[in-house]
């Protein structure tokens, strides 16, 4: 009976074995019907595709945006319909600036797909190329919601708060950025942007320093250091930056720009000249080319070259009262005074509230004669600018009432005019007549004017036509000597 018993339990057992293995067989068939697209496209993959798409992934994360490009390319040449490679490409277009074209790809996807992390976060870059602060926050929100592992969406959300000038939000997006992936270089130079920006110049160097040893062509880094540098004085390794950058990037324009205007600063004039001809070849329409030229040529006095480079700027900026201003006073340095009056006219039209116009029409005045006048300009400039100029205001009063005999007047204003030029003090000087007649004392404020625009050589010139005059005239000679001393003609 046990016997039997044992026969029937085998039986049973091989009867479902063979009920399990037809069920089995017919469920695969099902599947196989049901998922024959999935199949075939599984078996349709490029093993090499899923590599290329990690390795764009993985500089995008890093923000090397050109090889996200290689990368990218390489994937819709075996693609031509790669969605994540498209949205890629539009992350790493916003990435490098060329925002038209990241726009241009959001369109193109936006019925492929709505709700894609890299989907969000380039439109949340272009939104911030726009000014449109709150509207790319929410975007690159909606892409850390999708993606929590998104160091490039953190750290647009921390260079929209520095834009917003909210530096505590700013530092703690770009930390976060730095912690999701300690390999974005640019992280950390928006954290030294931050912190320059507040003046914590340590914090500033530190992270620029952090972002080169990651790339040493983070060349924005490089820039913020050399910018650190020049508030510290230490010109030459604030060009040697600056160098290193031109030297990677030759048609890099800020570099360039940043470098000509610091080379002006420090009296560097012909390499500033240099630079700014370098710039222009670039780009012939870069504005700040020509004003550090027209500078720079006034410095060396000439005013040929800086009254020609002015034009070209006002020709691109006709509504700058710089390059009207500036205008004004190189054609009155080389004495052409109608078209000087002409161009600071213009200079007032635009802004008629900025007390250099009046000094300059003061100045033009004196020269011809017009002493009533000139004491109107003076007034009105001493009411428009800072009471810390009211100094050099005041010593061109003295010598207009000087040319007018008038030694009292003189006297009232050389005591309020202590430290028109570093170091003068009028205490022991005392104006007498040195005869009835009358003697402009106008090359005395053209010489004083030339000085302090930092035009030695015209003041030096200026000067020798007052002395010439009055030969004996301190303030002339001191004017003088202080443009000697700045020529190095000690």
């Amino acid at each position: 009976m046990k016997f039997k018993n044992i026969l029937r339990v085998k039986k049973f057992s091989h009867l479902l074995v063979k009920i399990l293995l037809v069920f089995a067989i017919v469920s695969i068939l099902i599947l196989q019907k049901n998922t024959i697209s999935f199949a075939i496209s599984i078996l349709r993959v490029d093993p090499s595709v899923v590599e290329l798409e990690n390795q764009a992934l993985y500089n995008l994360r890093r923000g090397k945006f050109l090889k996200v490009f290689k990368k990218c390319e390489e994937l819709l040449k075996i693609n031509k319909k790669s969605i994540i490679a498209y949205e890629m490409l539009g992350v790493a277009y916003a990435g490098i600036g060329q925002f038209d074209k990241a726009q241009e790809i959001i369109e193109s996807l936006k019925d492929v797909t709505k709700n894609s992390p890299l989907l969000h976060l380039c439109k949340g870059m272009v939104l911030h190329s726009q000014k449109e602060f709150d509207k790319a926050i929410d975007e690159c929100q909606k892409s850390i919601d999708l993606d929590q592992d998104n160091p490039i969406a953190f750290y647009v959300i921390g260079r929209i708060y520095i834009d917003k000038k909210e530096y505590d939000k700013a530092a703690e997006y770009l930390s976060k950025a730095t912690e999701n992936e300690p390999g974005l270089a640019s992280a950390y130079t928006g954290l030294g942007i931050n912190y320059l920006l507040q003046g914590k110049i340590g914090e500033s160097f530190r992270n620029y320093n952090k972002a080169l040893e990651i790339n040493q062509d983070e060349h924005i880094a490089r820039m913020g250091l050399a910018a650190i540098f020049t508030g510290l004085k230490a010109y030459e390794n604030a060009i040697g930056q600056y160098n290193l950058v031109v030297k990677k990037i030759p048609t890099y324009i800020p570099a360039r720009q940043n470098l000509a205007s610091l080379y002006l600063q420090i009296g560097r004039f012909e390499d500033a000249i240099e630079q700014s001809n370098e710039i222009l070849n670039i780009d012939s329409n870069t504005p700040l080319a020509y004003l550090i030229l027209a500078r720079s040529h006034s410095y060396t006095n000439n005013f040929d070259e800086a009254v020609k480079n002015i034009k070209d700027f006002i020709n691109i900026q006709d509504a700058s009262f710089e390059g009207n201003y500036l205008l004004g006073i190189f054609l009155m340095a080389k004495g052409d005074i109608e078209s000087s009056k002409k161009a600071l006219e213009q200079a007032r039209k635009i802004d008629a509230k900025q007390g250099n116009i009046l000094i300059a029409n003061a100045l033009i005045n004196h020269i011809e004669g017009n002493y009533s006048r000139t004491e109107n300009y003076l007034k009105e400039a001493r009411g428009l600018t800072p009471e810390t100029n009211h100094s050099i205001i005041n010593i061109f009063f003295t010598n207009l009432y000087l040319s007018q005999n008038k030694y009292k007047l003189s006297s009232e204003s050389l005591k309020k005019s202590t430290g028109f030029i570093t170091g003068f003090r009028p205490e022991n000087l005392v104006f007498k007549p040195d005869s009835d007649k009358k003697h402009s004392y106008a090359h005395t404020n053209l010489a004083i004017f030339s000085h302090l625009n930092r035009w030695q050589d015209k003041a030096i010139t200026e000067c020798d036509a007052a002395l010439k005059i009055h030969p004996k005239n301190p303030i002339t000679l001191y004017v003088k000597g202080k443009s000697l001393i700045n020529k190095k003609r000690l």
